[in-house]
């Protein structure tokens, strides 16, 4: 079932997954949030690697935040995340 979730269309948009690319690899995610709070998943299934976090927060620069911990996963130096 997830081969047809992560299957790219005519979209960069699986069912409910949003499929791309980070460092050369296959990233599949979810974010989202709404008044108060916001949430990012991101996966990278080649590498057995996946990212997420919750807040409490309407900030909305947090791809930032994604990016970063990815970074630190792959043993990479994350860049400074700007408020």
């Amino acid at each position: 079932t997830h081969e047809s979730m992560w299957k790219r269309t005519s979209s960069p948009v699986g069912i409910s997954w949003f499929l791309g690319e980070y460092r050369g690899t296959v990233m599949v995610g979810h974010s989202g949030g709404d008044t108060g709070y916001a949430t990012d998943l991101a996966m990278l299934p080649e590498k057995k690697i996946a990212v997420v976090w919750m807040m409490n927060s309407d900030w909305r620069g947090s791809g930032g935040l994604t990016r970063a911990a990815l970074d630190v996963a792959l043993g990479l130096e994350p860049q400074p995340i700007q408020p």
